[in-house]
């Protein structure tokens, strides 16, 4: 009897512990459940709360550099990438109804210029983020701040 008593609780320890290990409610990179956030977004300016205007992104552009100056492109796995004035950016986003989180956010070491290092600052403390139309709204700074994009039609590779 002890035997048979021992053997039908690993069984069930065996089969507890087995469907435990299976199921897996966290996924480590949350895609976003607002899909239009996909792509690739490029930056006009700073805002601030408040107030009915926003400050122009200052980056003195070069025409060979026009198309990454700026940029944040969303991948629908759940990693990110874009270019500040003169180095690249990367990381991973994950998405909770109106907050964002940025993980692993990191970037080359080129000397910033122009707003380059205002960008990138501003990226590593976005919390919350709104899309209105082709636009995209970071907020930062407790949601006193704001980066203003307007959406590019294509994910840019290059």
């Amino acid at each position: 009897m002890k035997a048979r008593t021992f053997i039908s609780m690993m069984v069930m320890l065996i089969t507890m512990v087995s469907m435990t290990a299976c199921e897996n409610n966290e996924n480590p990179v949350d895609i976003p459940v607002d899909n239009k956030i996909i792509g690739t977004w490029s930056l006009y300016g700073f805002g601030t709360i408040g107030e009915n205007k926003y400050q122009e992104v200052n980056d003195k552009l070069e025409k060979w550099w026009l198309d990454k100056r700026f940029t944040l492109a969303f991948m629908g796995d759940g990693t990110l990438k874009g270019y500040t004035w003169a180095n690249e950016v990367l990381g991973e986003y994950k998405i909770h109804g109106n907050i964002i989180e940025f993980a692993n956010l990191r970037t080359t070491l080129i000397e910033e210029q122009y707003d380059g290092e205002k960008y990138y600052n501003a990226l590593l403390s976005v919390t919350h983020y709104e899309i209105k139309g082709d636009q995209l709204l970071l907020y930062y700074n407790n949601q006193q701040n704001y980066l203003l994009f307007h959406k590019i039609d294509k994910i840019r590779e290059k």
